[in-house]
């Protein structure tokens, strides 16, 4: 009786392990590599839903997507977060934190002085 047990243990240790390989495929394929975030950002496409139906690109999604693609391109700069332990995706962040708001500020002050306007707080 007990040679039956281990032998269903060592088999139900076998489906588990299994399974566990699928799980991890999966999960592989639903985080794109570094490389395919980039083409992800860029790209302008019908959506499917969870049901499986098309959602076409109307005309105001596609304008927005224009818009927003510098900013979608700079943001992928950022590495994933399980990359060394997060490390390269605070730094990354920050630092591109810091450019756009220099960036803020040197436009507001351009624009300050286009319009002769005082220097603010």
């Amino acid at each position: 009786m007990q040679v039956d047990t281990e032998d269903q243990n060592k088999q139900i240790a076998k489906e588990v392990e299994g399974r566990k390989d699928i799980v991890n495929y999966f999960v592989r394929l639903r985080q794109p590599t570094y490389c395919e975030r980039f083409r992800n950002a860029i790209m302008l496409g019908p959506q499917m839903d969870e049901v499986e139906i098309v959602d076409e690109v109307t005309s105001w999604e596609a304008f927005m997507h224009f818009v927003c693609l510098p900013w979608k391109v700079i943001f992928q700069i950022i590495p994933p977060a399980k990359t060394c332990n997060g490390w390269p995706t605070f730094v990354l962040a920050y630092l591109v934190t810091i450019g756009l708001c220099f960036l803020i500020s040197e436009t507001a002050t351009a624009v300050g002085c286009l319009f002769d306007m005082c220097a603010g707080v």
